[in-house]
């Protein structure tokens, strides 16, 4: 990964018009968080390092789900809850500071996500709400996030037309990489539910993987924490459709970051993930394996460092894995769109009708 932190100390005179106090304030809570995930070394949370015009980047910030919808909230006239403001705060500051940091934006996965359960016409409204907030003044933000105001007038927004508006019903249309997660994540809850020991559930996961469906790094690290000892809350919150279509959603933001990040080193583009989900950012951190060594690391390392487990897992899914990879029949082997419809209906059949 490029270290953009490897040059000397930045020293140019940058005038950004807003006060070194507020500026600090602002990158500190968006730090308290650890809301950002890069293919970069470097502090990440320094502003003024974006501003830097020696390492020629320009910079994409990849929202989540609940970031993005945050905000988009804060472009509405409604009165926020007092239970809603620590979240919308943060959400706020995470907003001001990519104003100021020149970072633009992009919804990857989180409008399809808000589509397929209140349609295209909510998701495109969204997105309205979404780009009045992002050519707001900056300041509007900054008072919200430190606790100056507890609400944004909306006659403080910028007025912005529907320009080049996309038809609502494109965010109906589910993604490949979802249905690929979604039965990726069924698979996982199905397993989950069986009276064994987690390191067995890993194992038939990526024996499953290997000779019944695919491989797929988000699904392999968000298993491989799911079903060890130390896995976060709530990561499939429960056995209803929308539970596991979470988690897959939650697999394709990883997945298509990811894909931008790897872009991103090509061409000076470097793409952000940006969350407060705890288990969406371990799994896009670790992700980043560059090397054997390094996905050893990932993969035992969540079982407990030099744990027999994590080593016993990461062998065999490089055994399994290699093979797979050596079998010239192998993208023969797998599930057609049929096929993987089928596997759709297979495993809701046996996962969503022991939560009905």
């Amino acid at each position: 990964m490029p270290d953009w932190a490897e040059e000397e100390d930045f020293e140019a005179v940058i005038i950004l018009d807003y006060s070194p106090e507020d500026i600090f304030a602002i990158q500190e809570l968006v730090k308290s968080r650890e809301t950002f995930v890069a293919l970069l070394f470097g502090d990440m949370y320094d502003v003024i390092r974006y501003h830097d015009p020696r390492h020629g980047f320009k910079f994409f910030g990849y929202l989540d789900r609940n970031l993005y919808s945050r905000i988009s909230a804060l472009a509405t006239d409604r009165i926020f809850r007092e239970m809603e403001l620590t979240d919308l705060r943060w959400a706020a500051a995470v907003l001001a500071f990519s104003q100021i940091a020149k970072i633009t934006f992009d919804y990857a996965s989180s409008i399809y996500e808000l589509a397929s359960w209140q349609g295209g016409g909510e998701a495109g409204e969204e997105i309205r709400r979404f780009r009045v907030a992002d050519n707001s003044d900056p300041r509007l933000f900054i008072d919200f996030a430190l606790g100056r105001t507890n609400e944004i007038p909306r006659t403080a927004l910028a007025d912005v037309t529907d320009e080049n508006r996309v038809d609502p019903a494109e965010f109906e249309k589910r993604t490949n990489d979802f249905r690929i997660n979604y039965i990726h994540a069924l698979k996982i809850t199905e397993l989950s539910r069986q009276p064994t020991r987690g390191v067995d559930k890993m194992m038939t996961f990526i024996d499953w993987m290997a000779n019944e469906f695919m491989f797929g790094s988000p699904a392999l690290l968000f298993a491989n924490r799911y079903f060890s000892p130390n896995r976060f809350r709530r990561m499939i919150k429960g056995l209803s459709k929308r539970d596991i279509q979470n988690a897959a959603w939650d697999l394709t933001f990883v997945q298509i970051w990811r894909r931008a990040a790897l872009r991103g080193l090509e061409n000076n583009r470097p793409a952000i993930l940006m969350s407060g989900d705890k288990a969406v950012k371990d799994i896009a951190r670790r992700i980043t394996a560059e090397s054997d060594d390094e996905l050893i690391s990932q993969l035992r390392d969540v079982w407990g460092r030099k744990s027999r487990e994590g080593q016993h897992i990461f062998n065999h899914y490089s055994t399994t894995s290699e093979v797979a990879l050596q079998d010239p029949n192998r993208r023969q082997k797998v599930p057609n769109y049929r096929a993987q419809l089928k596997m759709i209906e297979t495993l809701e059949s046996a996962v969503l009708t022991v939560a009905n």
